[in-house]
């Protein structure tokens, strides 16, 4: 939806060159992400709980009711945090009108609620950046493999930096009343559109889908990792095999290269004399051969 939203909702254009169809796809667009955007962290945060249940909660039972805590806490957060965007607009199918909303749409409520929303996630995954450090610091392995670890299960929920990015950049954005093209407010668009659109594509729409990347890949990484190790033994062995094999071949290459430069040093009759008697060597071969056969 953001990728969408991206290339047909005028997203890095001058305000006063959207037109009214590309703004009823841009505020489609925030309606649509402030739904979405709790059942897409929701679920990427229960995967990587449900990947801690099935490595710790057999071994240390404090982190199996942690678990289940945190679980529990995921549907409230996506129970609030669904019901919130439908009091944006009332009634709410104004709300991707540019024309209408700003009669029946509260843009200070938006905000107050997709801070919220954003600090709680972050809160979240924060949290689920040093829950797995515990269990690590129990296991029975080398302190240098513990690390190895722990930094694995960390990128895991490397997420959070780029919640707490879009939070931080959507704070700013938001209060940003100073630096706007003063062109904008000679057209009557900017009565019922707010200025700080223009930096709308960078603050919003570009973190909404480097966050969920960031956070789908980093979850993969500790069952990826042993599908890593044996494609690096395999490519490992099979340059080990091809080495070996061109070894005797360049060995011989070198002696070749080092009887050429040694009878180019020899002079010409010598080296005709040389040349006829290799090719009479080779000749006795191939009849001893045939005689053979």
């Amino acid at each position: 939806m953001a990728a969408d939203v991206n290339l047909h909702a005028g997203v890095g254009k001058p305000l006063w060159e959207i037109t009214l169809e590309e703004y009823s796809v841009w505020y489609k667009g925030i309606i649509g992400s402030a739904w979405l955007y709790p059942a897409m962290s929701v679920s990427i945060r229960i995967s990587i709980l449900l990947l801690y249940r099935r490595m710790f909660a057999g071994v240390l039972p404090r982190v199996k009711y942690s678990i289940w805590l945190l679980l529990a806490l995921q549907g409230v957060y996506l129970v609030i945090f669904s019901i919130l965007p439908a009091f944006i607009c009332r009634p709410l199918h104004k709300a991707w009108n540019p024309l209408e909303r700003r009669i029946y749409c509260n843009d200070w409520y938006y905000y107050d609620t997709q801070v919220a929303l954003y600090s709680t996630s972050m809160a979240f995954d924060v949290i689920l950046l040093v829950f797995p450090l515990y269990p690590v610091y129990k296991l029975q392995m080398p302190l240098k493999r513990r690390a190895g670890v722990a930094i694995l299960f960390i990128l895991g929920a490397a997420a959070s930096i780029a919640a707490a990015y879009k939070l931080a950049i959507f704070v700013t954005q938001m209060k940003r009343y100073t630096h706007i093209d003063p062109r904008w407010f000679r057209y009557q668009m900017s009565r019922l559109v707010p200025p700080q659109f223009d930096k709308y594509g960078t603050t919003f729409w570009i973190p909404s889908q480097v966050e969920p990347t960031v956070a789908l890949i980093g979850t993969s990484l500790p069952a990826i990792r042993p599908l890593l190790v044996s494609a690096a033994q395999r490519v490992s062995v099979t340059f080990a095999s091809l080495s070996t094999r061109l070894r005797p071949s360049s060995g011989i290459t070198d002696s070749t290269a080092r009887s050429s430069s040694q009878g180019s040093n020899l002079p010409k009759s010598q080296r005709v004399l040389d040349s006829d008697s290799e090719v009479a060597l080779h000749m006795d071969d191939y009849e001893s051969n045939d005689n053979a056969k």
